[in-house]
C-alpha cells in the first residue's frame, strides 16, 4: 500500500454491544458501515429485524448468548456471562477493530502484532461505576438484586482491565474523556462528538406553540419525573414523547391536566413535536445527549440540566439554559427564568449544524488514517 491506506480493502471488523434497540448508538454502527461496507459485525444479542433493518447487507456474528433458551428478550440475566461471551469473538482475521460500546465490548480480544483496534466509547460501563445503586433499584428485578451484588466486584475487576485492551479510545465527548481518565486511569487519545439527523428538520418552520417537549426513552436515570413535577406547579403545557418502563410511574406523578402523552411517534410525528415547541427540556445528566441536538436543529431552545454532555452541546444565554439540580424546584426556577428571555431560532439551528451525520463520518476516518498510517510508518522503520 505504500503510504496510502486503502481502507476499502482493509479486513474490518465492527463490534457492538447489543442490537436489541435503536438509539444513539445504532446510529453511530450504522456510519462506520457506511465507512466500511466491507465491514462483518459481531455483537453479543440481536433482535432479527434490528439486524435487517440496520445492516441488510452485513455478515453478522452473534454470541452464544444468543441461544440461550428465553434469549435474546432475556439477555440481561446474563451479565455475568457477558466478559465471556465478548471474549468468544474469533477476530484474529481482521486489520481493523472498532468496537462501538457503552458496556462490555471494548474487551474483545485482538492480534495485537496484526489488528489495530480503536474504540468508540460512548461510556465507562455506567451500572458499575455512576449509578450502581440507582440501577439495581429500578432495572433489576428484585430477586436478582443479591446475585448482581455479588458479581459487582468481578465485573469492575474485569471492565477495567477491558479498559486496557483497545490500541486507541475515542471518548465521544469532552465528559467521556475526563470520565475514562478517572474510571479506566488511561487517557482517551480523542474525542469526537456523536452526531444527530439534522438534515430531518425543515430550517423554513421555525416558529413555535405555547407547549414545552420532553421526548426520549421513559426510564428513571433520565430524571423525567423532576419535569413532570414541576409542570404539576407550573400549570403549563407539556409534551411527553416517548415509551419505556418508567411511563406508568410517570403518569400516576402528573396531576397537570396540561401535560400530555403522546408514546411512540412516527418520525414525521416528532420533528413537528420539535418544531412546533416552545423549549425543549433535558432533565438527564447524560454522555452527550442526541435529543438536545435534535431541538436545536428544529431551531428550538434547550433547557438542560447543567452537567454532563449537554453543557458542551447547549449554550447558556444562546440556545439554552441550565439549571443545577436535578430537583422540580430547580425545573420550576428555570422554566420561570426562560418565560421572561428571548432566542433567535435561526442562530439555534445554524449553531446544531456542526453536530451533522457528515462532519462525524469525516473526523472518524481522518483519525482511523492518522493511526494506520502511523502504524505503518513505526512497521516499515523496524523492518529496515
Amino acid at each position: 500500500m505504500g503510504n496510502q491506506i486503502e481502507l476499502k480493502k482493509l479486513k474490518v471488523a465492527i463490534v457492538h454491544d447489543f442490537l436489541m434497540q435503536v438509539g444513539g448508538a445504532e446510529k453511530i454502527l450504522e456510519s462506520f458501515v457506511e465507512l466500511f461496507p466491507q465491514a462483518e459485525v459481531f455483537t453479543m444479542v440481536a433482535d432479527q429485524k434490528n439486524i435487517t433493518n440496520i445492516l441488510p447487507h452485513q455478515k453478522v456474528h452473534l454470541s452464544f448468548l444468543q441461544n440461550i433458551p428465553g434469549n435474546p428478550k432475556n439477555y440481561k440475566l446474563y451479565l455475568g456471562l457477558m466478559p465471556m461471551a465478548t471474549q468468544s469473538f474469533d477476530l484474529s482475521e481482521f486489520d481493523l477493530v472498532l468496537s462501538n460500546t457503552s458496556a462490555f465490548v471494548k474487551g474483545v480480544i485482538t492480534d495485537t502484532k496484526k489488528t489495530v483496534h480503536i474504540c468508540y466509547l460512548n461510556t465507562p460501563t455506567r451500572y458499575l461505576w455512576d449509578i450502581t445503586d440507582f440501577y439495581l433499584k429500578t432495572a433489576v428485578p428484585r430477586y436478582a438484586v443479591p446475585f448482581v451484588k455479588l458479581l459487582l466486584p468481578y465485573l469492575r475487576r474485569w471492565d477495567q482491565k477491558a479498559a486496557t485492551r483497545p490500541d486507541y479510545i475515542i471518548a465521544n465527548s469532552r465528559t467521556i474523556a475526563k470520565r475514562t481518565k478517572r474510571v479506566y486511569k488511561r487517557e482517551a487519545d480523542t474525542y469526537i462528538f456523536p452526531f444527530a439527523n439534522i438534515k430531518k428538520f425543515d430550517s423554513h418552520n421555525l416558529t413555535s406553540k405555547e407547549y414545552y417537549l420532553l421526548a426520549g426513552r421513559l426510564v428513571p436515570y433520565k430524571r423525567n419525573d423532576i419535569v413532570i413535577e414541576a409542570f404539576n406547579i407550573l400549570h403549563l403545557p407539556l409534551h411527553v414523547v416517548g415509551t419505556g418502563y418508567d411511563e406508568e410511574r410517570l403518569k400516576k406523578l402528573n396531576t397537570n391536566p396540561r401535560t400530555q402523552f403522546f408514546g411512540r411517534l412516527s418520525d414525521a410525528q416528532l420533528v413537528k413535536q420539535y418544531q412546533e415547541c416552545r423549549a425543549y427540556i433535558f432533565p438527564a445528566l447524560e454522555d452527550f445527549g442526541i435529543t438536545p441536538v435534535e431541538a436545536m436543529a428544529a431551531g428550538r431552545p434547550v433547557i438542560a440540566f447543567g452537567q454532563g454532555g449537554a453543557t458542551e452541546t447547549v449554550v447558556a444565554g444562546k440556545t439554552g439554559l441550565f439549571f443545577k439540580h436535578q430537583t422540580k424546584e430547580d425545573v420550576v426556577d428555570a422554566v420561570t427564568r426562560f418565560q421572561s428571555m428571548r432566542f433567535n431560532s435561526h442562530n439555534i439551528r445554524i449553531h446544531a449544524l456542526q453536530f451533522s451525520r457528515e462532519r462525524f463520518k469525516k473526523e472518524i476516518e481522518a483519525f482511523i488514517l492518522k493511526v494506520l498510517l502511523s502504524n505503518q510508518k513505526r512497521s516499515n522503520h523496524g523492518s529496515v
